[in-house]
């Protein structure tokens, strides 16, 4: 039974990670010159999405993450590796196409999310793009003993959808869930069980954000949009 829960354990984080890669990388602009991804982590999503097609491979790719660990087995997926505190990127304004920050904001004090949203937006020339949990997760167990993966914040839809973003639901019902994407009940007996129901639930999570464990978050800019950007703020003209 142990091997058939491994098994099983293997297929969810295999599907549940499809959904989210496939998603986004049905969302990304065709083709941006550079994408910025924002607490990379060992970038693990960005290779799933160089194995998913073409629209990033010639893109210049841009890892920031404070935790050197995660940079040294990043280094083979990103053109650039910044060390840097996610509150304060070392980036110009309008000089990347897409930047991404996956699994990031809900690590941040609330103040602290919103200004690295802001600071997203003004870097961004075409998409800007937010994935997280939907919620507060309370997060006991710090992974590679990084103590920067502890969740200080919670976020819903309309915190996003008031900043003109599409938001999309990930991974089933939060129901389901307790810490760090596992199930709530651990028993072997209610596994592939929990396993479907998180499985179908995606169906209607997608659209019903509220009720989903996880959100996708998008916002994308036109040249007009950009053009009212440049010429309303005083801050462009200085820098």
């Amino acid at each position: 039974m142990s091997f058939f829960r491994t098994f099983l354990e293997a297929l969810f984080r295999l599907v549940s990670g499809f959904s989210l890669s496939d998603t986004l990388y049905s969302l990304l602009e065709q083709k941006p010159s550079s994408l910025l991804d924002v607490g990379c982590g060992k970038g693990c999503i960005i290779n799933e999405l160089l194995r998913r097609g073409k629209k990033i491979e010639n893109s210049h790719l841009i890892g920031m993450d404070i935790f050197p660990p995660y940079l040294r087995e990043a280094k083979s997926r990103y053109h650039d590796l910044v060390l840097c505190d996610t509150r304060f990127l070392p980036v110009r304004p309008r000089s990347i196409d897409v930047v991404l920050a996956l699994d990031t904001v809900e690590h941040l004090e609330k103040s602290d999310g919103f200004r690295l949203i802001e600071k997203m937006e003004s870097i961004a020339v075409s998409q800007t793009i937010v994935y997280t949990p939907v919620g507060f997760y309370a997060k006991s167990h710090l992974e590679d003993n990084n103590p920067w993966q502890a969740h200080k914040s919670g976020w819903y839809p309309v915190y996003f959808r008031s900043r003109g973003y599409k938001v999309l639901g990930i991974s089933g019902l939060k129901s389901l869930y307790g810490e760090g994407h596992e199930f709530r009940s651990k028993h072997r007996f209610f596994f592939p069980l929990l396993l479907g129901m998180a499985l179908f639930t995606q169906f209607f999570t997608f659209k019903f954000v509220n009720v989903a464990y996880q959100m996708l978050c998008v916002k994308e800019y036109i040249k007009e949009d950009l053009k009212k950007i440049y010429f309303s703020s005083s801050i462009w003209w200085l820098t």
